[in-house]
């Protein structure tokens, strides 16, 4: 095995570890996420006690965004293993308290939990200095390159005054698809107009390209679309120029208001990662994502599709009927009854 992505199970949250061999013969281990709180026993804890009973690191732990069910994870990771060196690094956009305001409207959710987060990295002396966003240079690690798309630095700077408001006066308010969309068909959901997500802290989530050899994977967070596409525009992507990778981690769980038609035409990918549980009052993932990915005008017909889910159960097996599979050329892959998450070795 030299590359292996593992995708937890973590209800509606990201949870994932990239392991590969590096050039130095020795296996190197990235952590992206950590779910919820209330998951971190079986999945993030079970996976750094094994990395410690194999005498590894992990070389990177990143924290893409604040939101619960990315963040939650990470922090009961800190409480218990943030002082025992097995980290390198942690990358994490954060604020101090400044001095600013912003206007009433644009709050969205508490900080709460990465004021705790920029607190404890902190205290164990792993807080980063620097912001991570677009323009910084690719970084290579052990003969993986990773490219960072999101976010763009103006949204990051915007980002912290928000931050730093929310400190003072801390106030909660999400986003929802309201039902279901299971019951809808692939050719109707496909024709609906798309509505971009409009929260900041999904847009400023650090989403980036990992290749290791001849492999890669687009890992998006919780991130805007329209960042991603401009982020690929200024690396001279076009439509007859494509980004071609082996994997994309959807966005924010396959929601709708995450993935748009525009990301197909500059990016070229059979195989999609769907990281949510279908048992969740967003009702993540959204069919109408996966239809759009199927009814890509840029799709070539015998283009064979693969939804890589991290959960099997009734409500994942339910967004498609058996004779979409036939209809639309594609494939879905779920996890083994007894595996906390779906393995992918390349």
């Amino acid at each position: 095995m030299e590359l292996k992505i593992k995708v937890l199970k973590v209800l509606h949250g990201d949870a994932i570890i990239i392991t590969f061999l590096g050039n130095d013969e020795k296996k190197h281990n990235i952590f992206i996420d950590g779910g919820f709180s209330s998951t971190y026993a079986r999945t993030i804890k079970r996976e750094a006690e094994r990395i410690v009973d194999r005498n590894e690191k992990i070389d990177i732990f990143v924290i893409t965004h604040i939101d619960q069910d990315h963040i939650g994870g990470a922090l009961r990771f800190l409480k218990e293993f943030g002082k025992r060196g097995i980290v390198d690094e942690y990358w994490v956009n954060w604020c101090a308290n400044l001095d600013v305001s912003i206007p009433d409207n644009d709050w969205k959710i508490s900080y709460s939990q990465g004021i705790n987060l920029r607190d404890y990295l902190s205290d164990i002396g792993k807080l980063n200095v620097e912001g991570f966003h677009e323009n910084l240079e690719p970084i290579n690690l052990y003969g993986a390159r990773i490219t960072i798309f999101s976010p763009e630095f103006n949204d990051l700077e915007y980002f912290r005054k928000k931050w730093s408001m929310e400190e003072q006066i801390l106030k909660k308010e999400l986003i929802s698809a309201n039902q279901s969309d299971y019951h809808l068909s692939i050719e109707e959901l496909s024709k609906k107009t798309f509505v971009e997500d409009t929260r900041m802290e999904n847009k400023i989530s650090i989403s980036f390209l990992f290749e290791y050899k001849d492999k890669s994977i687009l890992f998006l967070a919780d991130s805007h679309p329209s960042t991603i596409e401009n982020s690929l525009k200024k690396r001279c992507y076009s439509k007859n120029n494509k980004l071609k990778v082996d994997l994309i981690k959807l966005s924010h769980h396959a929601s709708k208001f995450n993935t748009n038609p525009g990301l197909f035409e500059l990016v070229e990918c059979n195989s999609y990662i769907i990281s949510a549980n279908g048992r969740n009052r967003h009702y993540f993932p959204h069919k109408e994502t996966l239809s759009r990915i199927l009814k890509n005008p840029g799709r070539e017909n015998d283009q064979k599709i693969n939804f890589i889910f991290n959960y099997d159960n009734a409500e994942i097996r339910s967004i498609f009927k058996e004779s979409d599979f036939s209809l639309y050329n594609f494939n879905c892959f779920y996890p083994a009854g007894d595996e906390n998450g779906y393995v992918i070795e390349l």
